[in-house]
C-alpha cells in the first residue's frame, strides 16, 4: 500500500507537471501571438511613418515650386506692364502713321488719276503699234512676188518699202524655197518701194532672172 500511495503521488505530481507545461506551453503560444501582432503593427507603423515621410517630401517640392514660380510671376509682372505700354506706343504710331498715309493718299490722288490715264493711253498706243508693226525683226522674211533687176549695176528694185519693215542700210538675204541666191543692203526706201544693191561675190544673183517670186529675209 505504501508503494500504490506512492506511485498515486507520482502519478499526481506528473499530472501537476504536465498541466503546468500545457498552461505555460498555452502563456507562451499568446506571448508569441501578440509579439507576431506587434512586430506585424511596427512594420505597418514604420511602412505609414515612411510613406508620410515622402509625401512631406512632396508637399515641401509643391510648396517650394510654387515658391518659385511665385518669385517668377513678380519678376514678370513688370515685364509684362511694360510690354503692354510698348504695345499701346506702337498701335498710337500705327495710327498716326495711318493718318499721315491717308493725307499722303488723298495730296497724290490727282497725280495717280494722272499717271493712269497716262499709263493707259501708252498702252493703247503700244497696242496701236504692235497690231499695225512697219517693222521685221531679225530671222523674219517677206514673200516678193515682183521685182525689177539690173544685174549690169547690180540693184534691184522692191514692191515693199518702209510700211513692210523695209528700211536704208538694213541687209537682206534672198532665199529660193532653202537655197539662198544672194544677199542685199538696201540704199533707198520709200514707204511702198525700196531699191537694195547687190552685195557682190556672195551667192549667184543670176538666178534672180529665173525667179517669179522669193522669200526677203532679214539679217
Amino acid at each position: 500500500s505504501i508503494e500504490r500511495a506512492k506511485n498515486q503521488a507520482l502519478e499526481e505530481e506528473k499530472f501537476e507537471s504536465e498541466k503546468e507545461l500545457a498552461t505555460q506551453k498555452l502563456v507562451m503560444e499568446r506571448a508569441y501571438s501578440e509579439i507576431t501582432e506587434i512586430e506585424e503593427y511596427n512594420n505597418a507603423l514604420l511602412k505609414s511613418i515612411e510613406e508620410a515621410k515622402l509625401e512631406l517630401l512632396r508637399t515641401k517640392k509643391t510648396i517650394q515650386d510654387t515658391i518659385d514660380e511665385s518669385k517668377l510671376v513678380s519678376i514678370e509682372i513688370p515685364q509684362l506692364r511694360q510690354r503692354k505700354d510698348d504695345i499701346a506706343f506702337a498701335i498710337k504710331q500705327t495710327s498716326l502713321e495711318a493718318d499721315q498715309i491717308s493725307l499722303d493718299l488723298e495730296a497724290y490722288s490727282e497725280e495717280t488719276a494722272y499717271l493712269k490715264e497716262h499709263y493707259e493711253n501708252v498702252v493703247k498706243a503700244l497696242f496701236r503699234d504692235k497690231s499695225s508693226r512697219n517693222w521685221l525683226e531679225k530671222g523674219e522674211f517677206i514673200k516678193i512676188t515682183y521685182m525689177s533687176i539690173d544685174l549690169k549695176n547690180g540693184v534691184l528694185g522692191l514692191p515693199v518699202g518702209q510700211e513692210h519693215g523695209i528700211a536704208k542700210n538694213k541687209v537682206f538675204a534672198v532665199y529660193d524655197r532653202d537655197e539662198e541666191i544672194c544677199k542685199l543692203r538696201i540704199t533707198h526706201a520709200e514707204m511702198k518701194k525700196s531699191v537694195g544693191a547687190i552685195i557682190p561675190l556672195i551667192g549667184e544673183p543670176i538666178k534672180l532672172l529665173k525667179l517669179d517670186e522669193f522669200d526677203l529675209y532679214h539679217l
